[in-house]
């Protein structure tokens, strides 16, 4: 089988007769996500990239193909001595986990977002390895990584160096035991 990322799809195709590929399934990866942002407020008040998935990368563990996309969604702050919040977007990740012991019909099983811009993976042995990046501030805020995993949120440990930089950037590196 050959597994394809093309535009908002996941394509697999059956590549056995190396004449004709013939494709097994075809599943928009946006409709998969569970960002919580509905269309109609997409259409009308957001920017365009609100809920804008844009799949980034794959891997193929036997039975289990995982794919990351990135997405912006709707986040506030509080600018000093103002009084209310202000609408900023937010960079996630997320990982869509699919069960493709049927090729022809894929099932997701899970999904975990990362807040940040997607910027490398590696699949080794059981464990997938990610590495997100955010920017360390919005004005006088500074943004908290996150993990969401169905209704779970998980607020990770901040490590840093005690050296005051120009341009900070948070590097969220996290794994995903797929034998799990």
């Amino acid at each position: 089988f050959v597994y394809l990322l093309s535009g908002n799809y996941l394509m697999i195709f059956d590549a056995l007769d190396s004449n004709v590929g013939k494709i097994v399934s075809k599943t928009k990866i946006s409709e998969l996500s569970e960002s919580g942002i509905s269309k109609e407020r997409i259409a009308s008040s957001m920017p365009y990239y609100y809920g804008n998935s844009q799949p980034r990368d794959l891997f193929v563990k036997g039975n289990q193909l995982i794919v990351f996309v990135q997405e912006y969604r709707p986040d506030y702050y509080f600018p000093e001595f103002d009084i209310k919040p202000v609408e900023t977007s937010r960079p996630f990740t997320t990982a869509l986990i699919f069960d493709i012991t049927d090729r022809s019909n894929p099932e997701k099983t899970s999904e975990i977002s990362f807040t940040g811009n997607y910027y490398q993976s590696r699949l080794i042995g059981e464990k997938v390895y990610l590495i997100t990046q955010e920017s360390a501030g919005y004005g006088n805020t500074i943004p908290e990584p996150l993990i969401k995993e169905s209704s779970k949120t998980l607020h990770p440990s901040i490590y840093y160096f005690d050296n005051p930089e120009s341009e900070q950037v948070f590097n969220t590196i996290a794994s995903i035991d797929l034998a799990s």
